[in-house]
């Protein structure tokens, strides 16, 4: 089986450990945590060092926001979308909410949430 794996790593850069998983046929994307962020920039270079390694890995955060958001330092805190849901205009602020959340995840390298 190739390419089925999404993996972590421990720390805020790539040890010769970690580049060694990320190199394995079977690892298909990487999962970013709370322990992997320092700040956008350091989340940037860290991208940036796994696409130099493996430039066809999936990069994934949790981002949904509320208490689920991984991303905070430097990032806009979102609201959790059941918040959004008593709501007049729910559906517009979801919406909004998305677009923003996609794009300060895919600014730091990121592919997806």
């Amino acid at each position: 089986m190739q390419g089925s794996l999404m993996v972590d790593i421990a720390g805020t850069w790539l040890t010769a450990e970690d580049r060694q998983l990320l190199r394995q046929p079977e690892v298909a994307g990487l999962i970013i945590f709370a322990r992997n962020i320092d700040s956008p920039r350091q989340v940037r270079a860290l991208c940036a060092s796994i696409r130099a390694l493996r430039p066809d890995l999936i990069l994934a955060v949790d981002q949904e926001g509320g208490r689920v958001q991984r991303l905070r330092q430097g990032f806009v805190r979102l609201p959790a979308m059941r918040a959004l849901a008593d709501t007049a205009n729910a559906e517009y602020l979801a919406e909004q909410c998305g677009w923003l959340m996609a794009t300060e995840v895919l600014a730091v390298g990121l592919d997806l949430s």
